[in-house]
């Protein structure tokens, strides 16, 4: 049975479906934490989201760029701040960039509630 999508198309769907889980997921990461009160200064800190770019392409470039500028629009007045790290398509790189990414939230966040980043690394295993 044959798709209605040209192979030639396939990788870069896929590319763009990976991108903008990645995008979604650095979004989560960066407003979750389980906290509904907001520290006293912490709205004078700037919100640090890491976004995985899958691999360097056009329309993936654009669509990083229009999810930057949406979320800052959203979380205007507060500064956001975008760390995009590109894996050019490694599936290996790609892995290891989500979990350093993954790591780095996670021991930021257990900094802000004055836990050790190791208890923070035993609540994400």
């Amino acid at each position: 049975m044959s798709s209605l999508v040209p192979r030639t198309a396939r990788p870069l769907r896929r590319a763009v479906a990976l991108a903008l889980v990645g995008g979604l997921a650095a979004f989560l990461a960066a407003c979750g934490g389980g906290r509904t009160g907001v520290d006293a200064g912490s709205a004078d800190r700037p919100v640090r989201v890491g976004v995985l770019q899958v691999a360097q392409a056009a329309l993936l470039d654009s669509t990083v760029a229009r999810f930057q500028q949406r979320l800052s629009e959203l979380m205007a007045p507060r500064q956001v701040e975008y760390e995009v790290q590109n894996a050019d398509g490694d599936q290996s790189l790609i892995g290891s960039i989500a979990r350093d990414l993954a790591r780095r939230a996670a021991n930021a966040r257990s900094r802000s509630r004055g836990q050790s980043p190791e208890i923070a690394r035993e609540s994400w295993k």
